[in-house]
């Protein structure tokens, strides 16, 4: 959502272009989601 915000300069913000930049850290970000949810789906149960 922040993206989309920066991107379009909704709320009084100024406008910030998508770059390469942006969509690598969000790739990594989906990497990282990816494993921790992963993780935590093999992880056992707490007692």
């Amino acid at each position: 959502m922040s993206m989309l915000i920066d991107n379009f300069g909704w709320l009084g913000n100024a406008a910030i272009p998508f770059s390469m930049s942006r969509l690598a850290a969000v790739l990594c970000l989906g990497i990282a989601l990816f494993f921790i949810y992963s993780g935590s789906k093999n992880a056992p149960p707490h007692e």
